[in-house]
């Protein structure tokens, strides 16, 4: 069974822009709990009509580059999500975590 990831307060995925879920465009942190993990985490949207779940995967781009993406199953969905994010238009999120193994 995945274990549920523990926060002490409610945790957001904030998008301001499609890809980009690290920072903003004048580099401070946007989803800084995105960097702590290094396994799958699946990421359940609280207060979602839609699909509710996607999956974020860890990979390692370097220094400046790690930590989780989108998995390639979802891109698509969450592409059309956050379509029109913006650091002037963000999508807030608020949502749960579990680690998928």
């Amino acid at each position: 069974m995945a274990k549920k990831i523990d926060t002490d307060n409610p945790l957001y995925l904030v998008a301001t822009d499609t890809t980009n879920l690290w920072q903003n465009c004048r580099g401070k942190p946007v989803n800084a709990w995105l960097t702590r993990f290094d396994r799958s985490v699946e990421v359940q949207f609280i207060q979602s009509r839609e699909q509710n779940k996607v999956t974020f995967e860890p990979f390692d781009g370097g220094e400046k580059e790690k930590g989780l993406r989108i998995s390639e199953a979802d891109s698509e969905f969450w592409t059309n999500l956050v379509s029109g994010a913006s650091s002037n238009n963000q999508r807030r999120f608020q949502i749960s975590c579990r680690f998928t193994s």
